[in-house]
């Protein structure tokens, strides 16, 4: 049902925004006239590691995926991404639910965003200035995600970062104790949501002091 509520609140805004391909369907969504198949494949998001992406598109129409998430190598400038996005929405036109195009856009060193997009400040740095930018950041970076097509950020990281020698997540978390990070996530995601961009918050609890990448390892912490 998730996904269900989720587009039930941003259906007309989002694909009614966008110009590139429009994926309208009626006020009256229900879930349970989705076939079997169609259900399950709303439970899965998938990406390539390369520009080509026939088994993306392959997988939307035969299996009714439910998402996509994008990398800077499906790409190499900011034509190609649009390009894209095009052929993703396009390849969903026959499906029933929308779909989640979603991207790691947190900034900083985190940048999924083409050459000819400036890159964003990080989030330590910026917060740790002023809080009040991180909801101008979010709000921005929400923006420029919608105006491509793009409707779910995984961001923001609330980690808290200690400073413990660990390179992993820093300058990827807000600066400050639990409190700060909070209130900084909140006005993020307060930001992303204004433009109808969804927030995925991550990582989990312990990782901002985690000696290890859980890209490639198991991370651990003493508690």
């Amino acid at each position: 049902m998730f996904l269900l509520d989720v587009f039930e609140v941003i259906r007309g805004n989002i694909y009614n925004k966008n110009k590139i391909i429009y994926n309208g369907f009626g006020d009256n969504m229900d879930f349970n006239k989705l076939s079997l198949d169609e259900k399950i494949g709303q439970k899965f998001m998938f990406g390539v590691t390369s520009s080509n992406i026939d088994v993306i598109i392959k997988l939307i129409k035969e299996y009714h995926i439910g998402g996509v998430i994008l990398y800077k190598k499906n790409y190499s400038n900011y034509d190609e991404m649009l390009e894209v996005i095009k052929k993703l929405k396009k390849a969903n036109k026959g499906n029933k639910i929308p779909l989640f195009i979603s991207i790691d856009q947190e900034g900083g060193r985190v940048n999924r965003m083409p050459f000819e997009i400036d890159k964003v400040v990080n989030v330590y740095d910026m917060s740790k200035k002023d809080m009040k930018l991180i909801e101008q950041n979010g709000k921005v970076t929400g923006e420029l995600l919608s105006s491509l097509g793009i409707n779910m950020n995984f961001a923001p990281v609330l980690d808290i970062y200690e400073d413990n020698g660990s390179k992993i997540l820093f300058n990827r978390c807000f600066y400050g104790n639990e409190e700060d990070v909070y209130k900084c996530g909140k006005l993020y995601i307060k930001g992303l949501n204004k433009n109808n961009v969804i927030s995925v918050m991550k990582h989990f609890p312990g990782h901002g002091v985690s000696m290890l990448d859980s890209h490639f390892f198991t991370p651990y912490v003493f508690v």
